[in-house]
């Protein structure tokens, strides 16, 4: 038997960074910290489940040093068990993610 059902996460992360050469325009940083991870489906049962992530990347700081462009990658290892009554399994919501963005320091 299929089952077919919505799943979605939404990860709260809480964490450090430390930035490499303060005050330059290159500024590449590492990172960790721990994510509570909101889990729901629409038909089937799953607790909320904690986890942790590490991550790396490059700010390019523009703009007199405050604010400018990141690009980043990201590690999360997380995991629920989905229960549907008789039938349940373990699933892996971890992984590697990219991102690009615009950032302000303040």
């Amino acid at each position: 038997e299929k089952i077919y059902d919505n799943l979605q996460i939404i990860p709260l992360d809480i964490g450090v960074r430390w930035m490499f050469s303060p005050g330059s325009e290159l500024r590449p940083y590492v990172g960790a910290g721990a994510s509570y991870t909101l889990v729901s489906l629409s038909q089937g049962d799953t607790d909320d489940e904690w986890g942790y992530y590490g991550m790396a990347g490059l700010g390019i700081f523009l703009f007199d040093g405050e604010g400018g462009f990141y690009l980043e990658a990201l590690y999360r290892k997380t995991a629920a068990t989905l229960d549907y009554g008789a039938t349940s399994f373990d699933v892996d919501l971890g992984g590697f993610a990219g991102s690009v963005g615009f950032m302000w320091t303040f």
